[in-house]
């Protein structure tokens, strides 16, 4: 994925670290798969939240955590970004 968006045209937003395509009853629909393993600081965060809402090629970006401590703060710095995070 990396690769593909430093050296072609056609790009993600972010260098997820998995697009996923599930296929069911004949329609297919594609989202982005990251894992995070550790806090980073609330600034990238609300970066990412900017940036993910311009992103076009997947429905949805589906973020895994280890701990429901980290995803409830990654929801809540998002959050102020206008975009959409569940709560663990």
């Amino acid at each position: 994925m990396r690769c593909q968006n430093e050296l072609s045209a056609f790009g993600y937003v972010k260098d997820y670290d998995a697009v996923v395509r599930v296929a069911s009853n004949g329609s297919e629909t594609r989202f982005a798969l990251e894992y995070e393993r550790t806090p980073k600081a609330a600034q990238y965060y609300e970066e990412l939240a900017n940036s993910l809402a311009q992103e076009r090629l997947v429905r949805c970006v589906l973020y895994l955590t280890p701990s429901c401590h980290l995803l409830n703060y990654v929801s809540r710095v998002a959050r102020p970004a206008g975009r959409v995070w569940l709560d663990p």
